[in-house]
């Protein structure tokens, strides 16, 4: 897919992914950076065009004069590898960075709205984001949208999928965690575990102990880490300083909408997922606690879904698990997206008709397997 890369941080280096697929119209010379922004952040070991559905996505938004959106992917000191010595508080920080970027330098200071899009570990960023308290040291600019794709537990994918069900892999950690007791609090930024008991838990990253510390959260759920947000056990007063903070930090903010929202698109067959409770379940106990404080109420949108058929990263070949992708995810952003700032063209509304229409061809001649 081409694009442009714009560097917004020159030390150490990270970079902005602009997706400019051409409409046929376009001359080889393409127009400005539109003024809509749906800025993705990746997961753990996600860099550019992954997840895959990126590519699907920013076809939605074809480069002409008129086109008003636009998907950008923010690169983060934390991706691939790097998540294992980093944390969410860094990451909203760089995320910051990358708006501010777009707005007074790839824009030239002309008004941007920015939508957040975040996958897995990125739904943790972004509702951090927009969650986090204000201080000198973590002002972020307004967004004007927040999307969560795929919010999962990490503490529930490790323990259920891995610690609890192999018993060399509960000696590991059990292992780390012996280890990390005898660990000085000063140096959990920096003293690495080591990498053959992580591999087996976390993947190939070196992790430091206070990454470590975040992502399995041992003391939950009466004591929860920073990046526990999402685990089905949360207490209803854990859920009410992170879902239920984002009104009264004011950083989602209001373009088109009366009533600032949050889309929340949640995987039905989520292969990282097993839990006691429902995702309906889930999005009842968020809703609530979104709006739990009265004085600043944040809606969940109206689109939030359990989306059917559809994996973590809403991969697959088949006609269900296509329509999981580029009808019902993509419809969900489109219409969200519409709704919080508005701008989405019939272009955008006609291609995704189009691709709807062709799934529904498939599935009615019975070609499970086919590809789009």
């Amino acid at each position: 897919m081409e694009g442009i890369l714009h560097a917004y941080i020159k030390k150490p280096a990270l970079n902005l992914f602009e997706y400019t697929p051409r409409h046929p119209t376009t001359s080889s010379t393409l127009p400005t950076t539109p003024p809509n922004i749906l800025l993705f952040i990746g997961g753990l070991y996600d860099n550019f065009s992954s997840p895959p559905y990126l590519i699907d996505l920013a076809q939605l938004f074809p480069r002409h004069n008129d086109q008003q959106w636009a998907l950008m992917h923010v690169q983060l000191s934390s991706a691939m590898k790097g998540f294992g010595t980093s944390d969410i508080s860094q990451d909203i920080k760089e995320i910051g960075l990358a708006i501010t970027y777009i707005r007074d330098i790839i824009r030239k200071g002309q008004p941007t709205n920015v939508v957040l899009l975040g996958h897995s570990t990125g739904c943790q960023d972004t509702l951090h984001y927009i969650s986090a308290p204000n201080t000198n040291d973590t002002l972020r600019p307004i967004v004007q949208g927040a999307i969560l794709q795929a919010p999962v537990s990490d503490r529930d994918a490790l323990m259920v999928f891995k610690v609890n069900k192999d018993s060399e892999r509960k000696a590991l950690f059990d292992m780390c965690m012996q280890l990390i007791a005898t660990i000085p609090k000063d140096e959990h930024n920096t003293y690495l575990l080591p990498l053959t008991w992580t591999m087996p838990l976390f993947g190939g990253a070196p992790l430091c102990v206070s990454r470590f510390l975040d992502l399995a959260s041992p003391s939950s759920p009466e004591n929860p880490r920073q990046e526990d947000f999402f685990s089905h056990d949360l207490h209803e007063s854990r859920l009410n300083v992170t879902f239920g903070q984002v009104g009264a930090r004011q950083v989602l903010g209001q373009a088109k909408a009366a009533q600032p929202s949050v889309l929340i698109l949640i995987s039905e067959s989520d292969e990282v997922v097993s839990q006691p409770v429902t995702a309906q379940d889930l999005l009842r106990r968020w809703e609530k606690a979104l709006a739990s404080d009265s004085a600043h109420s944040i809606d969940l949108h109206g689109d939030s879904i359990c989306i059917k058929d559809a994996t973590h990263d809403i991969s697959g070949e088949s006609p269900a698990q296509q329509r999981a992708k580029l009808v019902s995810f993509r419809g969900a952003v489109l219409q969200y997206i519409d709704d919080v700032v508005g701008g989405v063209d019939k272009l955008a509304f006609g291609i995704y008709g189009q691709d709807k229409d062709k799934i529904r061809q498939l599935e009615e001649e019975g070609a499970a397997g086919t590809k789009l």
